[in-house]
């Protein structure tokens, strides 16, 4: 083997060590210090029934599909603000000056798919196209808000280990490394316009929710994030901000609000749902496998009627700036597992959601006088809803339903808990993912994310491509050398040749 041929192996060597062959929805949706090295997934990536409904008047999307990661640029196009990605605008509505919207509504629905809808609301339907896997519930709220995937803004899943210890998404040591649309609205408003995010989950209001850096530069701070406290029983705002006492209430005003929520009954501790096929469906307050349903339908009517009574809610409803509202609803799930997925409980929760967010919907158009710009996202079938069908199969000291279907393990028990799982899942539809080195999970530069993260990354590529450059050099300069005619090729040959002429 010559020296040719050792340098281009070393050169493949090094590339080998920084691209690691995994599809390009896994590569997505992996960042470096939270992902796990070992990860599980179908072996044939597959789209779910995801989908949105837009409502934005006579215009319409250019496109029948659209993806996760093109979200963010819709909302920011609607609220007027420039786009967070380079994503391309072309299939964006248009819009008239005059009567562009005012307001932004963006409303999540998780566990409720194109094959589990009761009936479709009205609007444009386009199906949503997920870029990355694993797509946890957190991680897809992030890459909606942010327009970018988990690699970049690196929320991986609801929670992951660092040092064997649990950290949860969006806590002190789990933020998102990447600013959202709320974000960019409060800095090009100067933090006049509302920006608001309601869910009974802390971690999917935060996904929508602009940071407190960014709010905290600003003259004015109308944000907002109401989520609910299950230990006192009562929800609020929860940033500590100019608005944190506009949002306050109690058990009693959730159920008061559950009054005006489409098809509910309340009679003392009891909750009588009657949909309009006449199927009806009582709930119980005090029983725990209700009361996430009931609370969260709650808290939805809840911040509406708290728009409508304050006088300082009214008065930034009624401003020349854009607002921006997101309601994350997450309780079907928990529905979904106290009762079987056939139940009639489920079948009349679904419908029960659905009903209310297209309330929500009216209510705000109404408030903003047909100006409001909605979208619903249906988020069908998640990497958890693998789980369960896994279940059986999976040891259970090593995989976790809250972390699946990433594998936490320490680098001693990596090589075991790879081939322990491989055998457990031989003859399945899936597959196991084994790095071998954890560092190989390289992530691009967030552009507006951290500015010390973005300097270790920064001097992390100097170095990097520093060292591929000098390879590069020493490879030319050899083979040049190489191809040296030592009687031919140097100064000295061609002085006495001219010389040895001249005399001739």
């Amino acid at each position: 083997m010559n020296l040719k041929h050792i340098t281009l192996l070393l050169l493949f060597s090094i590339y080998l060590v920084l691209v690691h062959s995994v599809s390009p929805q896994i590569a997505h949706g992996l960042y470096e210090g939270r992902s796990s090295d070992i990860i599980i997934s179908p072996k044939t990536l597959v789209e779910d029934d995801s989908f949105m409904i837009l409502n934005i008047g006579e215009s319409r999307y250019q496109k029948d599909t659209i993806e996760d990661v093109e979200v963010a640029d819709l909302v920011s196009h609607f609220l007027g603000t420039q786009p967070l990605s380079q994503n391309s605008r072309s299939a964006l509505p248009p819009l008239d000056p005059f009567t562009k919207p005012r307001a932004n509504l963006l409303i999540t629905i998780e566990a409720l798919g194109d094959e589990t809808v009761s009936s479709l609301p009205s609007g444009q339907k386009l199906k949503l196209k997920k870029t990355v896997y694993p797509a946890s519930i957190s991680s897809v709220l992030n890459t909606l808000a942010t327009g970018e995937t988990p690699s970049l803004h690196g929320i991986v899943a609801d929670s992951w280990k660092n040092g064997g210890e649990t950290v949860q998404a969006h806590s002190e040591n789990g933020q998102t490394m990447l600013s959202n649309y709320a974000d960019l609205l409060s800095q090009s408003y100067d933090g006049r316009s509302l920006t608001l995010s309601v869910s009974l989950d802390a971690r999917a209001a935060h996904a929508f929710a602009a940071h407190k850096q960014t709010l905290s530069a600003r003259r004015y701070w109308n944000n907002a994030r109401v989520t609910y406290d299950q230990t006192s029983k009562t929800a609020g705002d929860r940033t500590n901000g100019l608005l944190s006492t506009e949002f306050d209430l109690s058990r009693e005003s959730l159920v008061e609000a559950l009054k005006s929520v489409p098809f509910v009954q309340v009679v003392e501790d009891k909750v009588i749902v009657t949909l309009p096929n006449q199927q009806s469906v009582e709930f119980s307050l005090n029983a725990k496998e209700d009361a996430e349903l009931l609370m969260e339908l709650g808290l939805s009517q809840g911040f509406v009627e708290k728009l409508k009574m304050s006088p300082t809610l009214e008065a930034l409803t009624t401003d020349e700036f854009p607002d921006s509202y997101a309601v994350i609803f997450k309780s079907l799930e928990s529905v979904q597992d106290s009762y079987s997925p056939d139940s009639d409980q489920v079948r009349v929760a679904r419908a029960l959601i659905q009903a209310q967010a297209a309330n929500i919907a009216e209510q705000l158009n109404n408030l903003y006088s047909n100006r409001l710009a909605s979208e619903t996202v249906f988020l069908g079938s998640s990497a958890q809803s693998s789980y369960a069908s896994l279940r059986e199969r999976l040891p259970a000291h090593l995989v976790s339903k809250e972390s699946f279907p990433h594998v936490f393990t320490s680098h001693e028990a990596h090589e075991e808990t790879c081939q322990t799982l491989k055998f457990a899942l031989a003859d399945s539809d899936f597959e196991v993912h084994c790095a071998r080195d954890a560092r190989h999970l390289f992530t691009r530069q967030a552009v507006n994310g951290d500015d010390d993260d973005n300097m270790d990354l920064m001097y992390f590529q100097s170095i990097l491509w520093g060292i591929l450059i000098w390879l590069i050099a020493v490879y030319l300069i050899v083979q040049a050398m190489a191809g040296i005619n030592g009687g031919k090729d140097t100064m000295l040959y061609r002085s006495t040749t001219r010389s040895h002429q001249h005399a001739q």
